[in-house]
């Protein structure tokens, strides 16, 4: 079944199972929202006659789940419990405040690669940081104790609140250091078991250059949230730090959107082995929605420089 029929008969499955008072003056309309790294999902969005509040619940799980057996009647009901639940939680609050002066405390940012982003990044204000990568500007806000309300800088709310493009990200960038500091960690202390690890951008340790160990020295570099972490690489000076710390250069790995690797340009991996590992990580382990990029980058110590690094057939270079 195509996806639209689909849709059509989810519409009248959510209604029917609605109580008649809560199905009166509603209308679900059909939305396709694109999301990070272009990636489309597909809903209702539940347009009540005298509310303020229109959550939109997205039904690409279930017609996934629907395509390989699972009844339209018990996937309806798991959506229709969730609009009871949303509307029992009193979604009608009213408007959040997104002045600037409300927000600037509030901002973090995300990382993406731009050639995965065409249609994402069209109604987005981002910064071009280099490399096809950019930074985009990531907002949350505390509806009570216990929900917060939390989404990406669009252009629609940016003209809506009279932001500055160059203002916004540069209190994004003094937020998100704030609010969520970057954190460089050995890879080996989080596999072996400590998750927490030793952040060794708040230490006054000596280079680790000649620092031995029985496995290659990889090192991660993210947030201290790990959501969306991979952006605590462009904080101010980290990349620059990151070389202090090992004594050299290094080799950038795009983990994912939460996190990257820094292999030091000591070790014996090959660059080719690291590029293949990266793209069949992403084929293989990491969801579409979190990808950053199949490129490698290095960063140059003496030069100060991240660059892509590209491969020609039969040649490596670090």
């Amino acid at each position: 079944m195509r996806e639209k029929e689909f849709m059509e008969m989810a519409k009248q499955e959510i209604l029917r199972q609605l109580p008649e008072d809560v199905r009166a003056g509603l209308s679900l309309k059909e939305v396709e929202v694109v999301k990070i790294n272009d990636q489309k999902n597909h809903g209702f969005c539940f347009q009540k006659d005298g509310s303020k509040a229109s959550p939109t619940l997205y039904l690409d799980q279930a017609y996934d789940l629907f395509r390989h057996g699972a009844s339209l009647e018990r996937l309806m009901g798991d959506v229709t419990r969730a609009y009871l639940e949303s509307i029992g939680r009193g979604l009608d609050p009213a408007e959040p405040d997104l002045s600037f002066d409300n927000i600037r405390n509030k901002l973090s940012l995300r990382l993406v690669e731009t050639k995965r982003n065409r249609e994402y990044l069209l109604d987005k204000p981002y910064l071009d940081v280099g490399n096809g990568l950019a930074l985009i500007c990531d907002l949350q806000l505390s509806r009570n104790m216990s929900e917060c309300w939390r989404t990406v800088v669009n252009n629609g709310i940016a003209e809506a609140n009279g932001y500055n493009k160059n203002e916004l990200f540069q209190e994004a960038i003094r937020s998100a250091v704030k609010i969520d500091p970057p954190e460089m960690k050995d890879l080996q202390d989080i596999v072996f078991g400590d998750k927490d690890g030793r952040n060794l951008l708040s230490g006054t340790d000596a280079p680790l250059k000649d620092n031995a160990g029985s496995l290659e020295p990889i090192y991660l570099i993210s947030s201290r949230s790990r959501q969306f972490g991979a952006a605590a690489f462009f904080y101010p000076g980290v990349k620059e730090q990151a070389a202090d710390i090992l004594g050299e250069g290094y080799t950038v790995l795009p983990s994912s959107l939460h996190e990257v690797l820094l292999v030091p340009d000591s070790s014996q991996i090959p660059v080719r082995d690291l590029q293949n590992m990266v793209k069949e990580t992403n084929r293989s382990q990491v969801e579409p929605k979190d990808i950053l990029s199949d490129n490698i980058y290095h960063f140059d110590n003496f030069q100060g420089k991240l660059s892509t690094i590209q491969l020609e057939r039969g040649k490596e270079a670090r």
